[in-house]
């Protein structure tokens, strides 16, 4: 009898338990590398893309979307000889539906990012408040709290210059389509 039951002891449970709970936010900069370097040696590299700074993150959710539009005008508008060469600058955001999604499937993942779990421990600190910069194996990662949340903040720039350059293309782009429909 209860060997019949045990499934459905096992069915009940499962559904009371429901999803895990969200991760519980860094308290301070230490913290938010530990976590980083934890999440990057399970290879959780959504929870990384989470950790990252908001600028960051937005930087690439601003390259994302600038990336897919520019597949989607060259596809719609570009002639055929052309379209292959253009297709391939934004190939991997195209199979990606969001700015996550893509950083998980390894695109925009750069150095530091897999291999701070390497790096060890904390080694010192400097900086305070807002941002503060550990030193750690012999370098320096800078982390800023933005409402109230701390994110890893090293890669701000070079993730701005990605934005910037995702920008661009698109504007490029559109140039191309007007050229190509006054052309037609």
């Amino acid at each position: 009898m209860i060997l019949m039951l045990l499934p459905l002891l096992v069915q009940c449970r499962g559904e009371a338990s429901g999803p895990p709970p969200p991760p519980t936010p860094p308290k301070d900069a230490a913290e938010c590398l530990a976590q980083l370097q934890a999440a990057e040696i399970k290879g959780k590299w959504g929870r990384v893309f989470d950790l990252l700074s908001r600028e960051a993150r937005w930087s690439l959710m601003s390259a994302h979307r600038s990336r897919s539009e520019e597949c989607k005008l060259v596809r719609a508008h570009y002639p055929e000889h052309r379209m292959a060469r253009e297709l391939a600058r934004c190939a991997g955001v195209a199979r990606q539906g969001e700015a996550r999604a893509h950083f998980v499937a390894g695109g925009w993942r750069l150095p530091p990012l897999g291999r701070l779990a390497k790096l060890g421990k904390v080694a010192g600190q400097s900086g305070g408040g807002l941002r503060v910069t550990l030193k750690v194996g012999g370098k320096a990662l800078d982390f800023c709290k933005t409402s109230g949340l701390w994110g890893f903040c090293g890669l701000d720039a070079r993730y701005a210059a990605i934005k910037l350059r995702a920008a661009r293309d698109m504007a490029d782009v559109r140039d191309s389509v007007e050229a190509y429909s006054r052309g037609r």
